[in-house]
């Protein structure tokens, strides 16, 4: 038998020597190749690590579920590659092997965006602009509709300023739960 790991999600797996060089579709979809020299591992020592799991007391096992508790999972945001940090690199940053920046999230699952300040600000301008532009077309389609607006052009200018707030910041948080808030209106 042969051990080796996923090269995106690091899942492992025991495959026959004769498999050597074939390839397989991992669970994460990606097709993976049994490589020709990993881990040689017998059948016995594979049984006998199952048995020794099952038969070891409740305090290993306590221990691992502990372990696995104060393990982060998560994802490259931009090439989704699968990583496992400790609790403790909660907030570090690192470099992914796609080359991008990552940052370790305080729970598992979270985002792993690492923004820049120039991040930070094109991000801004496009939600920023992108509320100021909601704002200002949501004005422009209910204000005629209300009999009781007398200074539309003020309404006008409060909708496309709270848009830009808003998106600056809230940025892409925002812009959807507005949008939601407004399908949610229509719907019900």
């Amino acid at each position: 038998m042969i051990s080796f790991r996923c090269w995106f999600c690091n899942r492992g797996f025991y495959k026959p020597v004769e498999l050597v060089g074939q390839r397989f579709v991992c669970g994460c979809g990606r097709r993976v190749k049994v490589p020709k020299r990993m881990r040689d591992v017998s059948a016995q020592a594979i049984a006998a690590s199952v048995v020794g799991r099952r038969a070891s007391s409740q305090s290993l096992l306590d221990r691992d579920l502990q372990k696995a508790q104060r393990m982060i999972s998560f994802r490259c945001w931009f090439c989704n590659r699968g990583f496992y940090k400790p609790a403790e690199f909660a907030g570090q940053r690192f470099v992914c092997g796609c080359g991008r920046r990552v940052k370790v999230p305080k729970r598992s699952g979270g985002s792993s965006k690492a923004f820049s300040l120039g991040d930070w600000l094109v991000e801004s301008l496009v939600y920023g602009g992108a509320g100021a532009l909601f704002g200002f077309l949501l004005c422009i389609v209910i204000v005629p509709r209300v009999p009781l607006v007398r200074r539309p052009t003020e309404l006008t200018i409060a909708m496309t300023l709270f848009g830009l707030l808003v998106g600056v910041i809230f940025g892409e948080r925002g812009i959807n739960w507005i949008g939601q808030k407004l399908r949610d209106r229509e719907n019900g």
